[in-house]
C-alpha cells in the first residue's frame, strides 16, 4: 500500500518503471482495501456456502476485475445458474489468461454444461 503523511514534502515528478515478471499487478494497483477487502469476503462467503449474501455483496462493488469476475461466475454456478455463470468466468480468463484458477473454473461451468446438454439431449430422444 501507500502510506502518506500529511506532513510529507509533495514531490511531482515522474517516475518510469521497468516490468520484471509477467504477472500483471494492475488489480492490486487499482482496487482500494474496501474492493479487496469485499473480495476476500466475497470469496470467504463462498466458501461458507453463503451464495446469496456473496452475489449480493459482489454486487456492491463497482470495480470489476478480473477476480470479481471469476468469484461472481462461482456464485452463478454455485446458484445453478450455468449459463450466466459462463459468461462471467469467460470474462475473468480473458482478463487476466495466465491465472489457471480462472480457466479451471471455466473448464468446470463448461463441463456441467456439457453434461446438462447430454442428458437433455437423451431425454428429448425418449419423448
Amino acid at each position: 500500500g501507500v502510506v502518506v503523511y500529511t506532513d510529507a514534502e509533495a514531490i511531482t515528478e515522474t517516475a518510469d518503471f521497468t516490468m520484471l515478471e509477467k504477472t500483471d499487478i494492475t488489480l492490486y494497483v487499482k482496487l482500494n482495501s474496501n474492493a479487496v477487502e469485499a473480495l476476500y469476503n466475497g470469496d470467504t462467503l463462498i466458501d461458507s456456502g453463503n451464495y446469496l449474501s456473496a452475489r449480493k455483496m459482489l454486487m456492491g462493488i463497482s470495480t470489476r476485475c478480473a477476480e470479481w469476475n471469476y468469484l461472481f461466475g462461482a456464485v452463478l454456478l454455485r446458484l445453478a445458474e450455468t449459463e450466466k455463470a459462463l459468461i462471467y468466468l469467460s470474462v475473468a480468463a480473458h482478463q487476466n489468461p495466465d491465472c489457471l484458477k480462472y480457466i479451471r473454473a471455466l473448464n468446470e461451468a463448461q463441463g456441467i454444461r456439457g453434461g446438462a446438454m447430454r442428458r437433455f439431449a437423451r431425454f428429448a430422444r425418449r419423448g
